[in-house]
């Protein structure tokens, strides 16, 4: 009579396949069966989101990452025993080849000072990094110019919510650096203006999502100008999300610059929180013959903040 076939009879791709299809539940509890199991299991772990109370010591760390050598994506917030440094290095030096990278915020860990080399040396191992969110990280321009230049294969950034301090001229030359960006969220920004919407449009040719919703006391900053610049310069936008935008003029060409994109590859726009002139400012958007003709290629919505609107969204 044949011996029965048992797991360890499979060849490790059958293994891993079969663990491919286990949710993390049971991956969990597989993990601690046997060696194989355990090896399997981490195997197949790509994402890993890290604070203090999760790995409290920084050699816990090293070896956490050395049990995940598929990880993709790491998030820090903030990292272990608050060592930006340390933690970086061990990051570096761990071999891992990540897609995306979460930094922490910087006020939380009390840190003045940018970890530059130790970032210098991260992006030199890491040179398939895509995707970047350092929304409370970036303190200012230098910060946020150095680390374009340390990343330029960047195709995701996250810099929403960078505070005060960084302005038109730190965002410009960012920009510059990043020719390969493809989505990227720069909301509530203190310092968000137009200059950064139109420098977007003009660096950055790839860009096919954007997310821009601006602090409400800084709404004013940003207009139509801005937007008509990053939907007429972008020809690769397939989804825009505004928000708290303020179209000052009543005869603004918000929806030309719509409709044109619309012809293009454009296939979703949100505007929310729009600040208006009156009911008739805002349904210049949806009531022209150019209009119609677009609306099968894409989905607009839009929601006004103003009081004459009556509550209404078109």
């Amino acid at each position: 009579m044949a011996r029965p076939t048992t797991f360890s009879d499979l060849s490790p791709d059958c293994g891993r396949l079969i663990f491919t299809g286990a949710d993390k539940t049971e991956l969990n509890a597989a993990s601690l069966a046997c060696r194989d199991f355990h090896h399997y299991a981490n195997e197949l772990v790509r994402e890993l989101d890290l604070s203090r109370k999760s790995i409290p010591k920084l050699n816990s760390f090293a070896r956490l990452l050395r049990r995940f050598p598929n990880v993709k994506r790491l998030s820090l917030y903030p990292p272990p025993g608050d060592d930006l440094d340390a933690t970086l290095h061990e990051i570096a030096n761990s071999g891992l080849n990540l897609d995306f990278l979460c930094l922490p915020g910087r006020v939380s860990l009390a840190l003045h000072d940018f970890p530059a080399e130790p970032l210098a040396r991260l992006s030199s191992s890491m040179p398939n990094l895509k995707s970047l969110d350092c929304g409370h990280f970036v303190n200012g321009d230098d910060d946020l110019t150095m680390l374009a230049g340390m990343f330029p294969a960047l195709e995701e950034l996250d810099m929403s919510d960078c505070g005060s301090y960084v302005t038109d001229q730190g965002v410009d030359a960012a920009f510059k650096r990043l020719a390969n960006l493809r989505k990227i969220d720069i909301s509530f920004n203190g310092q968000m203006s137009d200059e950064w919407l139109k420098s977007l449009s003009t660096n950055c040719p790839l860009l096919e999502e954007v997310t821009c919703v601006a602090s409400r006391r800084r709404a004013y900053w940003v207009t139509e100008s801005g937007v008509c610049a990053l939907l007429g310069g972008c020809g690769q936008l397939r989804s825009v999300r505004l928000g708290d935008i303020n179209f000052s003029r009543s005869d603004f060409p918000l929806a030309r610059a719509v409709c044109a994109s619309a012809s293009k590859k454009l296939m979703y726009l949100e505007i929310d929180c729009v600040v208006m002139v009156d009911d008739k400012h805002c349904c210049r958007l949806v009531d022209t013959e150019e209009e119609e003709a677009c609306a099968a290629r894409m989905k607009v919505e839009f929601f006004s903040a103003w009081d004459k609107l009556h509550g209404e969204s078109y």
